[in-house]
């Protein structure tokens, strides 16, 4: 059987979470199916992916991602889009050579509108944003599709938290959107607990600092920046608790990659969070900062609370299965 040849539109060698679903997405294709191609940045080491040929990104970038899109198009036959940025510069590209494209929405907005219809087969991360963007007029799919998560590296940190909390992680580098704020309240307001804050954009940085030193919670906190996966494990390891106040998500796949490690999350409502985690089970949905603190409060002194939750979060790191998730991308390439 003659192999298809799939386009995978990211630097996979690259820190960002968008480029970790590519990464994820080379590694878990078919490659008795597929041939699979990707990107690579020259200024960062890389790994080979079995069955995966790089285009090489060198400097100037900008000529030499021209160069990779262009040999992908006239290679391939169907594009995967996670650089939805570059696609919204390059598409006509990959219209001229008649590829077909996938890719799934992360955020909904509909400054983007004029853009989303020039990809063949787009998708929602959840049937909440399936129907936010029905109403901004975005031409969805009424399939979800979830973006690949790679839990195998977590669950071999994976253990029952127990014990008393008192240590929190919080994972994400666009801090104003992530909720920041509200992770500050949390500590503004209890005793005995530590946070460690993953991520993080430069100038993010510097405001938070400033902010935990005018606040006195200096001492509370541990910022860590951006972290290879290693690192990321180890700081994962010391924690037994995630908390993602943001109001605005796709799938965040900390959530998943947090249980698959033992730890429960606390998230907001309103993108569907509620779809997967069980509130009050594995985790819990809340729609304020009062909700949140009363949770971590709840967490921390209701005892037997944070080891009967976190036995609870194998059901939910084992919904977002890596090979089940991808045989529904295979499905729709196959279809196009």
């Amino acid at each position: 059987m003659k192999k298809k040849k799939v386009f995978i539109w990211g630097l996979i060698n690259y820190n960002w979470s968008l480029d970790i679903n590519a990464a994820n997405m080379a590694r878990a294709l078919d490659k008795e199916k597929y041939k699979v191609y990707s990107m690579v940045t020259t200024t960062l080491p890389y790994e080979s992916i079995p069955g995966v040929t790089y285009f090489k990104r060198r400097y100037p970038d900008k000529i030499w991602k021209f160069i990779c899109l262009l040999r992908a198009c006239l290679i391939c036959k169907t594009a995967l889009i996670y650089r939805m940025g570059e696609f919204r510069v390059y598409w006509w590209l990959f219209k001229l050579f008649r590829l077909k494209t996938i890719s799934v929405l992360g955020l909904t907005s509909s400054i983007f509108n004029r853009e989303y219809p020039r990809v063949t087969s787009l998708h929602a991360l959840s049937e909440v944003m399936r129907e936010e963007c029905k109403e901004l007029g975005i031409p969805i799919k009424e399939k979800v599709l979830i973006n690949p998560i790679r839990t195998e590296p977590f669950h071999q940190i994976r253990k029952v938290r127990t014990g008393v909390l008192k240590d929190i992680i919080f994972i994400g580098h666009d801090f104003e959107r992530k909720g920041i704020d509200d992770v500050i309240f949390v500590a503004q307001n209890t005793e005995q607990l530590h946070f460690h804050v993953v991520g993080g954009y430069m100038d993010h940085q510097i405001n938070l600092k400033k902010k935990l030193k005018q606040g006195g919670l200096t001492d509370s906190f541990t910022l860590y920046g951006s972290l290879e996966q290693p690192k990321l494990l180890e700081v994962v390891d010391k924690c037994q608790l995630h908390i993602l106040p943001s109001r605005k998500e796709g799938r965040p796949k900390v959530a998943i990659e947090a249980a698959a490690a033992g730890l429960p999350s606390i998230l907001y409502e309103g993108y569907g969070a509620e779809e997967y985690i069980e509130n009050g089970q594995n985790g819990f949905v809340v729609k304020t900062r009062e909700q949140l603190l009363e949770k971590v409060r709840l967490l921390q002194y209701e005892e037997g609370l944070l080891k009967e939750m976190s036995e609870k979060t194998e059901r939910l790191y084992k919904k977002f299965d890596l090979r089940e998730i991808v045989k529904d991308y295979e499905q729709l390439i196959d279809s196009l």
